[in-house]
């Protein structure tokens, strides 16, 4: 009975891990310990076990790369996104930027781009990346209300935050948590490339209200791409009463009007 016991115990912890995982994909191993109290070595052999058992891509900081490798995919990812953040780098690199070059300023020095002046605002603590992990938690949790989504899709090195699919199709989903600064061109052209690299022609970038562009900037086309960018709270407006349209790629909110995604 004991013992039974003891694997009814051990399935329970699995749970509770797979859980924390698909709620914040990017958790470090101090975190999950300090959130759920578990020691992951106890019920996995190790963090790529427990990332292989919540279904969730292992995030890039845990494959073994050598220091020149580590600036190279950070100086890469930088000239390809110019406006990257400490927290963008670790996310989607798996580089600890200080501990790799001592500073960000250093590492967009070695990549060739200027420095964004709205960087210098703003200081990335621990406390920003808890209510960024914390934010992505709440725009999941209302996408999967009303749609099928995968988190943290992967390909060629490069990672979106999520491809959501409506009456069998693919939209790609972006989730920017800013306060200062509104969603720009730069934002619009991250999402387009990986649009182009996954073959998928509509994405959504989703924010907060106040970093919303002005209305006529909400709605891009280009080329055969459509990108459509809403606060947390218009998403929430949809999942309140539903409708997947028989066209496809539309959602229809009751308290919004149309969102749509026809072209």
């Amino acid at each position: 009975m004991s013992r039974i016991k003891d694997e009814e115990i051990i399935r329970g912890k699995r749970e509770l891990i797979k859980e924390y995982i698909n709620l914040y994909p990017h958790a470090t191993y101090r975190e999950i310990r300090r959130d759920t109290k578990i020691k992951i070595e106890r019920i996995f052999k190790n963090m790529c076990e427990a990332y292989n058992y919540a279904g969730v891509d292992l995030p890039l900081r845990y494959f073994k790369r050598n220091r020149e490798k580590q600036k190279e995919d950070v100086i890469k990812y930088i000239q390809e996104n110019p406006r990257a953040t400490v927290l963008d780098l670790y996310n989607n690199v798996g580089v600890g930027i200080n501990r790799v070059f001592g500073s960000i300023e250093e590492a967009y020095r070695l990549a060739d781009v200027p420095y964004p002046e709205f960087l210098r605002l703003n200081t990335i603590t621990p406390e920003l990346c808890r209510r960024a992990k914390n934010f992505e938690a709440l725009v999941y949790s209302e996408l999967a209300k009303i749609c099928k989504i995968e988190k943290q899709v992967s390909k060629e090195k490069k990672r979106v935050d999520a491809i959501i699919k409506l009456n069998n199709e693919e939209i790609i989903v972006e989730i920017k948590d800013f306060l200062k600064n509104k969603i720009g061109s730069a934002e619009i052209r991250q999402l387009g490339r990986y649009m182009e690299l996954f073959q998928i022609k509509k994405g959504i970038i989703i924010t907060r209200k106040c970093a919303l562009p002005s209305p006529s900037q909400r709605n891009i086309y280009k080329k055969d791409q459509f990108i459509k960018v809403i606060s947390l709270e218009e998403l929430r407006g949809c999942g309140v009463k539903v409708k997947l349209t028989a066209q496809s790629g539309s959602i229809m909110g009751s308290n919004i009007g149309a969102m749509s995604f026809k072209q």
